[in-house]
């Protein structure tokens, strides 16, 4: 059980009235046209009385909603019918009247929900309900991940604890959230509705960032692009030292404004962490190393820390206007000898480029680029 969670569920003092106002016995409706009693977020034929401050509210987002604290669902005791306006201890049907206040009710959330449409199980290890037709049907819970999965991700990356976290888009905390959640091929995970929106403008994972997909054809695109568009003569000997995002393994590209390739892994999604210059002794080695520059292609697509999608398309900006290695500045200017090859590594500022368009609504990406499959595992 998160432990956020269990923070948040804390009591307060109590401090409300005993008294039922006749606010409190109005009668309110989840659909007014069709009469299902309820609120915006249940539909049910009760109110609950909430244990910390004693004040009578159709379920816990309408208490939290209206007060400063967050309610203990499981502290509930009394409920009010909104048939016959009986207090009486929480049920799912009403000791005076016997209306049925909703068709699933779970004794140790206080859950009421009459929507027909709706299956609903509780999870004892979760310890709250989630939506589905149970554990051992669609659902099953992984004790690594201390979640409810669908039964389609049974040999899931298993990532400790993986829902006990707000979502890297919206900041919503996952484990309790009503909004579906999906995992991402690398076993992250995020609220689907989030995901459609990211990967819009990234295809990387906005929390590991790694691809979310085979992006073989899109860098694909990215090698013939840099064969056509080869870097100036004076930037030869110019070297990045990338970190790549997928395989994890550093290696060293020929510096390019926009991409570096993956020594391991020949991929572009690669992380900058510094650019030097090689000077060399032998200039038939520094002939070579020109050719690498123009030819062999390498480097990070985006800005990892801000998570801007890399496209092959988009507006250098003017960059071979101004170079960051002017050779006529004695900051750079770097002394060899015939009797040494040792390189002589200056650490200069990378210029990035964030492209707002994703790679993955081109067609450039193919497999299981969104998610591993979707798990369903919201809170009702």
């Amino acid at each position: 059980m998160s432990s956020k969670w269990q923070d948040s569920g804390k009591s307060v003092e109590s401090r409300g009235s005993e008294e039922t106002s006749e606010m409190d016995l109005k009668t309110t409706y989840n659909n007014k046209e069709q009469e299902y009693l309820g609120c915006k977020h249940y539909r049910r034929g009760c109110k609950l009385k909430a244990n910390c401050c004693g004040k009578w509210f159709n379920c816990r987002f309408c208490h939290d909603d209206a007060c400063d604290h967050a309610i203990v669902r499981s502290e509930t005791k009394e409920m009010l019918c909104m048939h016959c306006k009986t207090i009486q201890p929480a049920a799912q049907e009403c000791s005076s009247c016997k209306a049925t206040l909703a068709k699933y009710y779970c004794d140790i959330c206080k859950l009421w929900d009459d929507d027909p449409r709706k299956q609903i199980y509780h999870c004892d290890d979760c310890g709250i309900c989630r939506i589905g037709q149970g554990l051992g049907k669609d659902f099953f819970h992984c004790k690594k991940c201390n979640i409810c999965m669908s039964t389609r991700l049974a040999n899931h990356k298993c990532i400790e604890r993986n829902l006990e976290c707000d979502c890297p888009i919206c900041g919503e905390y996952m484990f309790t959230s009503t909004a579906t959640v999906i995992f991402m091929p690398c076993g992250h995970c995020i609220h689907s509705r989030c995901h459609d929106d990211y990967i819009k403008t990234s295809y990387q994972c906005p929390t590991c960032w790694k691809a979310l997909g085979d992006m073989s054809t899109y860098y694909a695109k990215i090698d013939s692009l840099l064969k056509e568009q080869t870097m100036p003569a004076e930037y030869a000997n110019i070297f990045s030292s990338v970190l790549c995002n997928d395989c994890e393994v550093k290696s060293e590209a020929p510096y390019h404004f926009l991409y570096h390739k993956c020594d391991k892994c020949k991929g572009y999604n690669t992380k900058v962490l510094e650019t030097f210059r090689r000077a060399l002794a032998d200039g038939s080695s520094l002939e070579k190393n020109a050719t690498a520059a123009a030819g062999a292609v390498g480097t990070g697509p985006e800005d990892n820390t801000s998570g801007g999608g890399g496209g092959v398309g988009g507006s250098g900006g003017g960059l071979f206007a101004s170079s960051p290695f002017d050779t006529t500045d004695s900051t750079m200017t770097t002394t060899t000898t015939t009797t040494t090859t040792t390189p002589a590594i200056i650490p200069v500022d990378m210029i990035h480029v964030p492209v707002p368009r994703s790679p993955l609504l081109d067609g450039n990406a193919s497999g299981d680029m969104s998610v591993s499959g979707m798990s369903g595992n919201s809170a009702p």
